[in-house]
Order: C-alpha cells, then sequence, then structure tokens
C-alpha cells in the first residue's frame, strides 16, 4: 500500500500481526487473549512452534 499524506503507512500496522494469517482460530485467539509478554512476539511464537511441531520436533 503507498503512503499517505503526512507520511502514514497503513501496512506498518498490519505487518506486525502477520502470523494470525497462517494461524488456526484456536491459536490466534489464545495467542490474543493471553496477557504474558507482548503480543507480536506472543504470535510470531506461537507460528514458529507450530510449524515446528507440524514438523514433528519435539518442543
Amino acid at each position: 500500500m503507498a503512503e499517505l499524506p503526512g507520511g502514514f503507512v497503513p501496512d506498518a500496522l498490519e505487518a506486525p500481526l502477520a502470523p494470525l494469517d497462517a494461524l488456526p482460530r484456536l491459536l490466534w485467539l489464545q495467542g490474543i487473549v493471553n496477557s504474558v509478554g507482548r503480543l507480536h512476539s506472543r504470535l510470531a511464537w506461537l507460528a514458529e512452534l507450530r510449524a515446528a511441531l507440524l514438523a514433528g520436533a519435539a518442543p
């Protein structure tokens, strides 16, 4: 998306939430509701953990 007047870039707001697209609702919902840590790092960690588990790795 193009930069809007005043230097506002809407994609910059959505980029940290990109891991939501790859997670099933059950996981992203728990990641959002959980209050431990920062939201963006929790979502990224959930995506990494899910990928590792699907690949057969133990946590």
